[in-house]
């Protein structure tokens, strides 16, 4: 078992692993899947996904040397930890790039402007407004889980049917789907 604590990666980790669903059908959506980064060896992948948003980020793998490429099953987590287990049998993960939307509409947003009520409501209120977003309902848990606080980002506000998407600069990314 690995315990992941008190780190930047450990932040990242608890914060990907607000995508992952609880329970499911599918069995692969309620585990984080890690994978090597093709462009950069010493790096890993981790990723998290429901069917409705997807959280991944990227972390050193030397910071957690236990954490190899595969699935790990959550055992525990809470605000401040995560308890993993690998799972040792194969499992077939969902195409993760896939989802990921070409660019659309973006805005910059800087550390001082990412304060959760603010961002939350300015982008629920920008997307609203649109007519290619009329009909559109969108889970606010999920836009609300998709922030994090302190961080630079850049907004993809989507056109049409596409998802919500932010980059921050420290490279996690987050996906929310529109709930048609």
């Amino acid at each position: 078992m690995i315990r992941i604590e008190k780190t930047i990666e450990a932040e990242r980790l608890i914060w990907v692993n607000k995508a992952r669903a609880r329970k499911s059908s599918r069995f692969a959506l309620t585990m984080l899947h890690v994978e090597q980064d093709p462009e950069d060896p010493s790096r890993l992948y981790v990723v998290a996904a429901d069917g409705y948003r997807l959280h991944y980020c990227h972390i050193e793998a030397s910071c957690i040397p236990d954490l190899k490429t595969g699935e790990y099953e959550v055992i525990r987590d809470t605000k401040t930890m995560l308890w993993l287990e690998k799972i040792e049998e194969p499992v077939q993960y969902l195409d993760w790039r896939r989802p990921v939307p070409l660019q659309k509409v973006a805005i910059e947003v800087d550390a001082d402007q990412l304060m959760l009520s603010c961002a939350v409501r300015e982008i629920y209120s920008f997307m609203s407004g649109k007519p290619e977003h009329e009909g559109k309902i969108w889970n606010l848990d999920f836009l609300t889980d998709i922030f994090r606080a302190y961080q630079s980002a850049k907004v993809t506000v989507p056109a049409g049917n596409s998802p919500l998407r932010i980059d921050y600069e420290d490279g996690c990314t987050g996906i929310v789907m529109p709930i048609d």
